[in-house]
């Protein structure tokens, strides 16, 4: 009605050069067969001086059946009671809706499809169709408004959204022509296509039907219960293995295991059926579970031959349970192979050899720790970053091709193969591809986990691979010291603006793999004859969360990166997995004051650099787990905490001391309560700090009472009282503590000796220490 209704022009020239007010609108002088509707559903929005399409979602709905003569040349004249001569029949103005096509998604991206009306010669009988790529399937054209009308959706909690599904363009067909028989226009249309091109589409039809019949439920059932029935018969058995070509193993269950696999990737697979692929992966699992030449064969298969199923399955699929599923299979076939090829992985690094390598730097430089750089080293190897890139490229392209010459293994000589090892240097070698899908290679990470959590020789040789190595490379993209000289990289990045990858398996492979893995201090107790002297104590042990085997060494370039500023401040700031940084600070921070303090002084930078709440308690998290360190050094751990620039504590209780929000004080009860739990759990810390609670004392107990009398104000008038409980108990706490009520039992001869530690004070930030 708006777009006919016209505008107004009041100062239109005429050709004569006069100015006059006239009225511009559209009408319809001839009538189309096909009426057109095409919808604005994009327009362009300026904000803060930018450009920027925007899509239009409001709601429009729109009639079955639509009469124009209203907006014909003859109705507009005849209203205004001019005379024209009638070109347009009113009887031929009514029109049936055939077909709308919908843009489904926002103003970036989306997806166009179509719902059509069938063309019969009955018009009451004609069904609808909806056109989605490939796929045609009926649609109940009742449901047509909540497919594309528009509008708003409500959500959770009175919440609501655009409807991002929206009618696009609308086709309308004028009535007389549906009367009409379509058989004629069919013939008329069927000779003029080039007989080539109807070939095509018979084939590509007959593709299609045959796609749908092999992916037909009952076909698919048949086929897994045949399967799983003639795993129990031996008849069938026989009979199967005369079917599969080159078969020379004895064993029939696996000539099954292999007609079904082949079944997966030739059929369920292609068909991309979602409910299909799960399914069948589930009964791969059972098929393949304990039968080690199996898991054998078909991990060989994908890792060379048939490599695109791991990307499709494992990492391009869009469906989150299908690569989950698949990882979940992968997982169990390598456990299953674990027993059976433990005697045949490659051999660990050699441990005499490193330790003579770190014998040679202890005397280079003096007694030092010899587990980490000087900065002119560091530097060096900084500046050799991109030699070592491309050194580890060709490394990796040397045993592609190996891995690629070797796919003519018969059964026999498979079977004395590590196909583990095989399997993850592929997975491995593909570790750069999954940038471009990191949407979705959280199940990638999670082989590489699993498989590295299975046992000593697995982690051993993921060390020789390097992997803590090529996960924080991976992690710092182009960020990377590989690549940071190399202005001009293209390497593809893993977050936008709006997502942040899921990086947890990642940093639990680090956490995994460092956990076997020696520290400053195990390496200094090697060279020292298995024992070493911090104080008044006596080591012979190693951290506490590291493995009972024996110790791994790590490779220089390892070192380097766990000791790369960026890289941690970045990932302590992020917080991806508290838990796994956790791991990998206290692993490396056991008995070594260089890696406490340097890794301590980003820590404590960033807690008090960043004011965002998150953030600090991620940066504490942290600072509590080195806190929660059993050994010689906790003390003078906790010293640093406290006594870190003007004091840890003084800072929490800054601004918070006229807070009205609980929120606020989410920080400082969360340092006062780990410290609390410290003192109940470690004997040297709490001896330690009863001892200077002159020092101490008072300023604990006036923050305290600060946190009680803060929690009483903002619970005041709420239903809030859980703040007040928790921080009444810890007042109460400390207040026995500082009593001497709580036993404090002295693992440690003497009074701590500030000077027996080479880092005395908090690092300078600013002006202040």
């Amino acid at each position: 009605q708006n777009y006919f209704a016209g505008e107004t022009i009041k100062d239109y020239k005429t050709d004569e050069g006069l100015l006059t007010e006239v009225l511009r609108r559209p009408s319809i002088k001839n009538l189309p067969n096909t009426l057109i509707i095409h919808l604005k559903r994009f327009k362009w929005e300026w904000h803060s001086g930018a450009g920027k399409k925007e899509k239009i979602y409001d709601y429009l709905s729109f009639p079955f059946e639509l009469n124009v003569h209203s907006y014909t040349v003859d109705a507009v004249h005849t209203k205004e009671g001019s005379s024209l001569i009638n070109t347009v029949d009113p009887s031929q103005c009514q029109y049936d809706l055939t077909g709308v096509v919908v843009h489904s998604g926002t103003a970036e991206g989306g997806h166009y499809y179509s719902f059509i009306k069938e063309r019969t010669e009955v018009a009451e009988k004609a069904k609808w169709f909806k056109f989605d790529d490939s796929r045609v399937t009926p649609f109940d054209i009742t449901n047509l408004g909540d497919e594309c009308f528009g509008g708003e959706e409500a959500l959770v909690r009175g919440v609501t959204s655009h409807k991002k599904k929206n009618v696009y363009m609308l086709f309308y067909e004028r009535r007389d022509t549906n009367k009409r028989s379509i058989k004629p226009l069919l013939d008329q249309l069927h000779a003029s296509v080039p007989a080539d091109l109807l070939e095509r589409i018979r084939k590509s039809n007959a593709d299609l039907l045959q796609g749908q019949l092999l992916n037909e439920p009952i076909y698919f059932d048949f086929l897994v219960d045949l399967f799983a029935g003639s795993m129990q018969h031996e008849p069938l058995l026989s009979m199967c293995k005369v079917l599969v070509k080159k078969c020379s193993e004895d064993d029939e269950r696996f000539t099954m295991i292999k007609m079904a696999t082949k079944f997966f990737s030739d059929v369920v697979i292609c068909g991309k059926n979602d409910i299909s692929i799960l399914q069948y992966i589930e009964f791969l699992h059972g098929l393949y579970a304990q039968h080690v030449p199996a898991c054998k064969w078909f991990l060989y298969k994908i890792s060379t031959t048939h490599d695109h199923w791991v990307k499709y399955l494992l990492v391009e699929c869009p469906k989150t349970a299908i690569r989950d599923h698949f990882a979940s299979l992968l997982i169990q076939m390598l456990t299953t192979l674990s027993p059976e090829e433990a005697n045949i992985f490659p051999p660990p690094a050699d441990e005499c050899v490193f330790l003579a390598k770190m014998a040679d730097r202890k005397n280079l430089l003096n007694g030092e720790s010899p587990f980490y750089f000087s900065e002119v080293e560091m530097e060096e190897m900084k500046a050799k970053g991109p030699e070592l890139l491309q050194a580890i490229e060709k490394e990796r392209h040397k045993k592609m091709a190996q891995r690629i010459t070797q796919q003519a293994l018969n059964f026999d000589e498979l079977q004395h193969q590590c196909v583990s090892v095989i399997f993850m240097r592929y997975m491995l070698d593909i570790m750069e591809y999954t940038r471009k899908h990191w949407k979705q290679f959280h199940s990638y990470f999670r082989v590489i986990k699993e498989f590295s959590s299975i046992g000593h020789v697995q982690r051993a040789y993921m060390l020789s691979q390097r992997i803590i190595e090529l996960l924080i490379d991976y992690y710092m993209g182009r960020y990377s010291p590989y690549h940071e000289n190399n202005k001009l990289s293209t390497r593809c990045g893993i977050r936008d603006e709006n997502t942040q990858p899921d990086l947890t398996y990642l940093f639990d492979t680090i956490g995994i793999v460092i956990r076997g893995c020696h520290t400053g201090a195990t390496v200094d107790m090697l060279l020292q004859g298995g024992k070493i002297q911090r104080g008044s104590m006596m080591l012979e042990s190693k951290p506490n969360d590291a493995y009972e085997e024996v110790l791994a060494p790590l490779e220089p370039m390892e070192r380097y990166l766990l000791k790369e500023k960026h890289m941690f401040t970045s990932l302590t700031k992020q917080g991806f997995n508290v838990n796994v940084n956790i791991r990998i600070i206290t692993h490396l921070s056991w008995e070594d004051q260089d890696y406490t303090y340097w890794i301590l002084g980003i820590l404590m930078t960033n807690f008090y650099k960043y004011r965002d709440k998150a953030i600090m308690q991620n940066q504490f998290h942290c600072i509590s787990g080195l806190l929660k360190i059993d050994d010689s050094l906790s003390c003078w751990r906790t010293y640093l905490v406290l006594n870190w620039t003007d004091g840890m504590l003084a800072f929490v209780s800054k601004d918070y001391s006229n807070s009205y929000r609980a929120s606020a004080l989410e920080v400082p009860e969360l340092v006062l309560t780990v410290l609390f739990s410290e003192i109940s759990k470690n004997p040297r810390v709490a001896a330690y700090l009863y001892d200077e609670k002159s020092h101490y004392r008072d300023n604990f107990m006036s923050i305290l009472r600060l946190l009680v009398k803060t929690a009483v104000r903002v619970a005041s008038g709420t239903t809030d009282s859980e703040f007040v409980v928790r921080s009444t108990a810890l007042l109460s706490g400390w207040e026995s503590f500082w009593k001497g009520d709580m036993v404090v039992e002295k693992k440690w001869d003497g009074h701590f000796d500030l000077n027996a530690f080479k880092y005395k004070e908090g690092i300078t930030l600013g002006n202040k220490r």
